[in-house]
């Protein structure tokens, strides 16, 4: 993902929360943190995060839902049901 797609992944959370305080910094962290989930990942946890969540999400609970999204996708076994 690059830095440029994160800033509206970011600007989504601002957006979203007015108690989520976003600077320079947190966005550089939070940034070092998620580059490797690619964007469109990253985006819907983010957008099913907003939208079922009162509370801003922390840099692991996006890392936990990208993880439990991959791992619903490559569960071939559910085709078989």
């Amino acid at each position: 993902m690059t830095e440029n797609e994160f800033k509206v992944i970011f600007g989504i959370i601002v957006a979203s929360y007015d108690s989520f305080k976003a600077d320079k910094y947190k966005m550089a962290i939070w940034y070092a943190e998620l580059k490797d989930i690619p964007y469109k990942v990253l985006e819907s946890c983010v957008r099913t995060w907003v939208s079922t969540n009162k509370w801003a999400p922390t840099i692991a609970d996006l890392r936990e839902t990208a993880l439990k999204m991959s791992m619903e996708e490559d569960d071939w076994g559910k085709g078989w049901e």
